[in-house]
């Protein structure tokens, strides 16, 4: 498949199973990996580190977006004996099978983890024309993805493959406890 001619998110279900999902969620958990989300909104300029952190986390002036573990970004090595980023490997390797295109590396693996209330704002992970996302929920819930404006619900096991120079943001869950995704972005 050449993923540069998709013109709309390509949904693949059952990339992994149930038990790899909650073993993925019990070592998040379990090790303390999530700190506050400090993505920048887009055209904000903030006085400090402190004023920015302070506006998204107890403030009306942001919305807040939860939190994250960044894994790998454009500037690490992926860090091998972490168990979080074989199964990246793992999610991405069976995209590649089941739908039959190559990819050249990884750029950035992080996991999201939101609260009710809490969400992304519309945003873009690239502006490259090789550079691919993937949005893969580990577990169902009310909550879910928005890409290029149509709405996409959580499912566990779903990963939601898309061009990283479109816009995404997420809606907040509202009866679930909470929310948890990965995202991956890569290059072909």
């Amino acid at each position: 498949m050449d993923l540069n001619t998709i013109e709309s998110p390509i949904l693949v279900d059952d990339i992994l199973h149930y038990k790899d999902n909650i073993k993925i969620l019990k070592h998040l958990f379990t090790f303390g990996h999530f700190q506050l989300d400090r993505t920048p909104i887009k055209d904000r300029n903030y006085n400090s580190e402190q004023d920015f952190v302070l506006n998204k986390t107890f403030t009306d002036i942001e919305q807040h977006s939860g939190f994250s573990y960044q894994i790998k970004n454009e500037h690490q090595q992926i860090p091998y004996d972490e168990l979080l980023s074989v199964y990246s490997f793992v999610i991405l390797n069976q995209l590649s099978k089941r739908l039959d295109f190559n990819y050249k590396n990884i750029t950035r693996i992080m996991y999201n983890y939101y609260c009710r209330d809490q969400l992304t704002t519309e945003h873009v992970d690239g502006n490259a024309d090789n550079e691919f996302s993937i949005v893969y929920n580990l577990s169902t819930t009310d909550g879910g993805t928005t890409i290029k404006g149509q709405k996409y619900p959580d499912q566990g096991g779903q990963a939601k493959l898309f061009k990283s120079k479109w816009l995404h943001s997420s809606w907040p869950i509202d009866k679930d406890k909470g929310r948890v995704t990965l995202n991956i972005k890569f290059e072909i």
